[in-house]
């Protein structure tokens, strides 16, 4: 019978509720810390060295964030049912296109009326599945050196040497659409968080600027890791 349609699998989670009902929230635990780190140098076997002609003042920033994926396990019957001319197969223990969002906020050494002014970085990784294990994930993503000396201006023009206090960090995760976990990193919250953003210049804005781990020289480190991410696009200005 089912050589007579086309069979479309959806491993989507069998949660029995809301995502985020009572204390069985769907991701809970989320930790953010943040570290200025150097990138992994490639080492070349054959030929000379590849010498940077400009190299960046800064390091680059890691955003570490913790994460713990609710126990809903895998050992409930998959179902099958229909869905148009095809079908739908539901499989437990897994959640697909978790999404991950990212603001980093950066000092920029300036100020107006005595407030300083903040450079932005937004960014996103999606992972194709997290298995719902009731452990501990990681996810990585990096601001990278050059982009942090754009923003790290000084009275006198010159680039300055930043530290992890130096940055703020939000990150939400969600599942298509709907948050599911909020945390802030040098913050008490949202409503801290937005009043910097409001001595964000219009230009000083880099979305995508917060690079994906898939995307930076540390994807092949310890890839085993972490959850499979999906790709994402090259960084604009606003």
């Amino acid at each position: 019978m089912f050589d007579r349609w086309w069979i479309i699998i959806a491993a989507v989670v069998l949660l029995g509720g809301s995502l985020s009902a009572g204390n069985n929230k769907l991701i809970s635990g989320v930790d953010v810390d943040v570290m200025l780190v150097e990138a992994p140098e490639v080492e070349y076997k054959s030929g000379k060295k590849i010498a940077s002609k400009s190299e960046a003042e800064n390091r680059w920033l890691m955003v570490q964030v913790e994460f713990t994926a609710r126990n809903a396990g895998v050992k409930a019957k998959p179902q099958l049912t229909r869905s148009g001319k095809g079908y739908v197969l539901q499989m437990g223990g897994f959640v697909d296109d978790l999404q991950l969002g990212v603001r980093v906020l950066q000092n920029t050494g300036l100020s107006v009326s005595g407030k300083p002014l903040w450079g932005m970085y937004t960014g996103e990784t999606r992972f194709y599945t997290v298995r719902l294990d009731g452990k501990k994930h990681l996810a990585l993503m990096f601001v990278p050196a050059k982009l942090i000396d754009r923003y790290s201006g000084s009275v006198s023009g010159d680039i300055r040497k930043l530290n992890k206090d130096d940055f703020k960090v939000e990150v939400v995760f969600s599942v298509n659409g709907r948050e599911l976990a909020r945390k802030y990193r040098g913050v008490s919250g949202t409503e801290s968080f937005e009043e910097l953003c409001r001595m964000v210049p219009v230009n000083m804005v880099m979305n995508d600027g917060v690079f994906p781990r898939s995307r930076t020289p540390w994807a092949y480190l310890g890839s085993e890791n972490f959850d499979l991410e999906r790709d994402w696009p090259v960084p604009q200005h606003r």
